[in-house]
């Protein structure tokens, strides 16, 4: 039944958690907590994704720009484009809110760790996916706002300073990858 579905078990997880997460929120201390476990678990993929990756792979990863290019343009181009075409449809049943809502993770790139574990679940490119990720969520630190504010608020200033969460993503990902490869 589960390949017939095309589901397999990292999926099925996922959905579990979500129903999980639905049913019984965490709050508080112990939200603060799963947060540091979920801090540490990603600095640790990163750092396991850079331990067993050659070099010649991550090279090959950075360099191909005709993934990222496409990355990029269905992350920052077609799908913000898709969210303002939806508009007709999804604001009458949505709302106003939800709809704004709804464009906003139009807008959004995807997070690197689902990029990465879905890529590696399918056996492909990981590399590509971690370079391509990565380089797609440090360019929406930029363009996110931008997007936002010109569809969502109709302006297009903003004020946003996106240094705290580069250095962020620079030790929670960057770091540790780099840190797996000088230990491969």
């Amino acid at each position: 039944m589960l390949k017939l579905l095309a589901l397999d078990r990292f999926t099925i997880s996922l959905f579990f958690m979500i129903f999980l997460a639905s049913v019984l929120p965490v709050r508080g201390s112990v939200a603060e907590l799963f947060n540091q476990i979920t801090v540490i678990a990603i600095a640790m993929l990163f750092f396991q994704h850079g331990a067993k990756l050659s070099r010649e792979a991550v090279i090959a990863g950075i360099m191909h720009w005709r993934l990222h290019t496409l990355v990029f343009a269905f992350t920052f181009i077609l799908f913000p484009c898709l969210g303002l075409l939806a508009k007709p449809i999804l604001m009458p049943v949505l709302g106003e809110t939800l709809y704004w809502g709804f464009l906003f993770l139009c807008c959004l790139p995807s997070t690197v760790q689902s990029s990465i574990a879905f890529t590696s679940v399918a056996n492909g490119n990981v590399a590509g996916a971690i370079c391509s990720a990565s380089f797609s969520n440090i360019i929406g630190m930029f363009i996110t706002p931008i997007l936002v504010a010109f569809f969502i608020l109709g302006q297009n200033q903003h004020d946003y300073d996106p240094t705290s969460a580069i250095v962020k993503i620079v030790l929670l990902l960057l770091l540790p990858f780099i840190l797996g490869q000088l230990l491969r």
